[in-house]
């Protein structure tokens, strides 16, 4: 934690004194969970209040060049601060535009920094972490630096390709316990996405992916969850998705989005995952000043191969099956402040089911705050 306010106030210290405008945008809520650890109905209620903070700063330079900071935080009352977490990233971005054969295109180079702290708490005892009676609380605390590059080009007036490499290495919180595995991991991935701007009222999305992830120091499985000594874990991704936002008008506009994913590992298929995400949205300004917007999120993750989970620290959840529902009223307030300021009240709700009973859980959360974007 102390590490991550060091940062932060280097980081603003370095925006606020470069002489450049900085565009803020700020969100700070309050707000009721009833199942802030996402245990199952087994347990007693767990319910709590919370304070809800998320901060983003970003200053662009006159050569192409900005770098941005952003935080974002979730504090709960005292009684239930093990589900407390703080996400902390700095970056920088180099943007060029050129031309290519009388076609548009973008050069865009991306680097950035990750912190983040959350208190590991078991979804099977519902008490903080431990392992052969070692506290294990950090277990999923970790720093990440990513390196990203993209190329994209104006084929048409209507449709735009891109294609980007993206690199990511994360290092988690290490213990030296016998018998706990290394989450460290690097991975790379090729992308290459299709934008088709049909008119005014319909875009479409169309994405392609393939990666790979190297783990540092962790063993492979065998369909019983059992390391195999002297293996490496590695994994190859495969990624599709495509999309649609219609305008039906200046005041609605409804979007979707349909997600593949299919992961191999690298021994027996212990670690094999496929997944499909289904995602609806919706924005509607019903009267002036006012909208709402509302998504529903579907998930199917399943594990075609394994037999069971075998260990509750090994970062792999179970199969997931189940809906989110998210929705929220803003309310524009230039009333009283000249900025772009909004006041908003909303409501999460998540029902997911699972072949492991400790996964199977329901969740509501409600919250009321403001944001505002600002350029000082």
């Amino acid at each position: 934690m102390i590490k991550i306010r060091v940062i932060a106030g280097i980081m603003m210290f370095l925006l606020s004194n470069s002489g450049y405008a900085i565009a803020l945008k700020a969100d700070a809520a309050i707000g009721y969970d009833n199942n802030p650890f996402r245990l199952n109905d087994s347990f007693s209620s767990q319910d709590g209040k919370y304070l809800y903070l998320k901060l983003k700063a970003n200053q662009k330079f006159g050569n192409g060049f900005n770098i941005k900071a952003s935080s974002r935080s979730r504090n709960y009352n005292s009684s239930k601060s093990d589900a407390n977490q703080i996400l902390f990233g700095l970056g920088a971005m180099y943007k060029q535009n050129m031309e290519i054969h009388n076609k548009k295109s973008t050069v865009q180079v991306e680097a950035g920094f990750k912190l983040k702290d959350k208190t590991y708490v078991s979804r099977f005892s519902g008490d903080v972490g431990e392992y052969g009676g070692n506290d294990i609380s950090d277990r999923y605390d970790y720093n990440s630096f990513s390196l990203n590059a993209s190329f994209d080009l104006r084929i048409t007036k209507k449709l735009i390709t891109e294609i980007g490499l993206k690199h990511r290495n994360r290092d988690y919180e290490d213990f030296n316990i016998t018998g706990l595995s290394n989450l460290d991991y690097s991975q790379y991935y090729l992308t290459n996405d299709w934008t088709y701007k049909q008119n005014k009222k319909n875009r479409y999305d169309f994405k392609l992916y393939l990666g790979t992830r190297n783990y540092d120091d962790k063993r492979e499985k065998n369909l019983n969850g059992n390391e195999i000594a002297g293996s490496d874990l590695e994994y190859d991704y495969f990624g599709v998705s495509i999309g649609h936002r219609y305008k039906v008008d200046k005041n609605i506009s409804i979007s979707w989005e349909l997600k593949y994913q299919d992961r191999k590992d690298s021994g027996s298929g212990y670690y094999d995952m496929d997944e499909i995400i289904a995602d609806i949205g919706i924005k509607y300004r019903f009267i002036k000043n006012w909208r709402f917007i509302g998504s529903l999120l579907y998930i199917d993750r399943n594990y075609p191969v394994r037999i069971s989970i075998s260990d509750e620290n090994d970062i792999q959840s179970p199969d997931k099956q189940g809906y989110a529902i998210k929705f929220r009223f803003e309310r524009d307030l230039p009333e009283i402040s000249k900025y772009d300021t909004r006041a908003y009240i909303g409501m999460i709700y998540e029902d997911y089911d699972s072949d492991e009973p400790a996964y199977v859980y329901d969740r509501m959360q409600v919250m009321t705050g403001i944001k505002i974007n600002l350029s000082i």
